[in-house]
């Protein structure tokens, strides 16, 4: 009997790396919120825990529109890139099926109208 795709080391490290990336980007928008509103670190930590990854690019984006210097457009591109590429809240927020060929993330939407979309992916494409 196969293993499950979702069961073996090389999907799990994946995973893995993925989360750590995303861990990662949070750190660095939170950091980039606090230093646009010259806050300290406790002060941002307090305002930014509750926020969701929107609301942090939306604040950045707006808050860098007068400023930025000559890095904004290149900063602007990278938060509308990992908006409009990433699937941190499908990988994060979907309950799971797998067989040993494939896992379909199972995107539920949290309001009106509710649905549900599949996401399959096979190991190449997850990695």
């Amino acid at each position: 009997m196969a293993t499950d795709l979702a069961q073996t080391p090389e999907f799990q490290q994946q995973l893995g790396l993925f989360y750590a990336a995303w861990s990662s980007t949070e750190l660095m928008l939170d950091y980039a919120i606090g230093k646009l509103l010259k806050l300290p670190h406790e002060q941002t930590h307090v305002l930014t825990s509750g926020m969701d990854y929107g609301r942090k690019i939306r604040l950045l984006k707006h808050g860098w529109a007068d400023g930025a210097g000559q890095n904004k457009s290149i900063a602007i591109g990278c938060l509308n890139y990992f908006r409009s590429t990433t699937k941190r809240n499908i990988f994060a927020h979907s309950f799971m099926i797998t067989s040993p060929t494939t896992v379909v993330f199972i995107e539920r939407g949290r309001s009106e109208p509710y649905y549900v979309k599949d996401h399959p992916y096979t190991k190449e494409e997850f990695t």
